[in-house]
This record gives structure tokens, sequence and C-alpha cells, in this order.
């Protein structure tokens, strides 16, 4: 039982180094995207299992209360589980990293030069949902 848990921990420990390396990845990734501030396309890994498409624009990235790393974002386009009254799946979302998968981040050459701002007021410097050093996207190029 003890090389057992031995070789437990080891295979653990292995899983945890390949997961932090993909969510570095996907981090590089959404950086990249939010220095250029061009619109993005990912597929994302719901609640539930589903795996969607995502047509957004990349604005904030931090650390959410529940200590995940997350990024603010308005989408424009793709799949949703959540739609405004009117149908629209248009709004501000706070989706985890972890969630994204890994490699599906698509930049295309649609740029965008500042946040939108609709609903709540815009708070250019930081988030409500996100604690910590926040990054911004790079609404000066």
């Amino acid at each position: 039982m003890k090389l057992y848990n031995i070789l437990q921990d080891i295979i653990l420990e292995e899983i945890s180094k390949d997961q932090q390396l993909i969510n570095e990845g996907v981090l590089e990734d959404i950086k990249s995207a939010m220095g250029n501030t061009v619109y993005v396309w990912f597929k994302y890994k719901t609640e539930d299992g589903r795996i969607t498409d995502r047509y957004v624009m990349l604005d904030k990235l931090g650390t959410s209360l529940a200590n995940n790393k997350v990024v603010r974002l308005w989408q424009t386009g793709g799949q949703t589980t959540k739609t405004k009254k009117n149908g629209s799946i248009n709004g501000w979302k706070l989706f985890r990293l972890d969630r994204i998968i890994p490699g599906s981040i698509k930049p295309t050459n649609m740029k965008y030069y500042e946040p939108v701002r609709s609903g709540q007021p815009y708070n250019a410097t930081g988030d409500k949902k996100m604690i910590g050093a926040i990054d911004i996207a790079n609404y000066k190029k």
C-alpha cells in the first residue's frame, strides 16, 4: 500500500505540472491577443462538460474571488449557455482559463480600440469579480 501511495503521489504531481503548462499556454495566448486588441475564437468547456465555440473581445485578465485565473470579455458570437431576454448572446462574461481548451485560441484580423460600454458603467481600472493584479487590454495601440 505504501508503494501505491508513493506512485500515486508521483503521478498526480506530474499531472499537476502538465496542467500548469497547459494553463500557461492559454495564458500566453490570451495576453498576446489582449496586447494586440484583436478578436479571438476559442473553445470553452462549460460547467456541464459541453465544448462550445466563442467569439470574443478580451478586456481584463486576473484572478477570481474563488482564486481561479479568469478573463473578462465581451462575447459577440458563438455559442453560450446564457442568453439575454431578447435572445442575444452579446454581453460581458467572465471565463475561467482552465476551461479554455488549450490550443483553441485563434486570433482574427479584426481589431478593437476601446471597450464596449454597455450595461453597467465600465470600470477602466478594475473588476469587482477579480482580486489582486489585473491586466487590461492594450487600448492605446
